[in-house]
């Protein structure tokens, strides 16, 4: 497995990188549960964080989205993320994920 922030190879499950310290707990997660929203919006939050471009995390995003089961929750949620998230990266993400998915924005 490989780590989820410097892609270094690590042993299998680890919960943090011995190379550069990232927690490797999205990547376990999404081993377990490809599926699980939650995973995606906790990938997606993180992807933000590292990366001022915003790509990565509108995608994770729409994975989510994808993945829901009430889309209508996940818009209104998304919605609200896009006015109120921690950055300014994140809330772009929102905003991009909306576009695409069809709410407002």
């Amino acid at each position: 497995m490989a780590c989820v922030a410097c892609g270094k190879e690590l042993t299998a499950y680890a919960k943090f990188c011995r190379h550069c310290g990232a927690t490797q707990a999205l990547s376990a997660a999404l081993r377990l549960d490809p599926r699980r929203t939650s995973t995606w919006i906790g990938i997606a939050e993180l992807a933000a964080q590292r990366d001022p471009n915003t790509t990565a995390a509108s995608l994770a995003l729409l994975i989510a989205y994808e993945w829901s089961t009430a889309k209508e929750k996940a818009i209104a949620y998304y919605t609200a993320q896009s006015e109120k998230a921690a950055n300014s990266q994140l809330k772009t993400a929102y905003k991009q994920a909306l576009t695409r998915v069809g709410g407002t924005q």
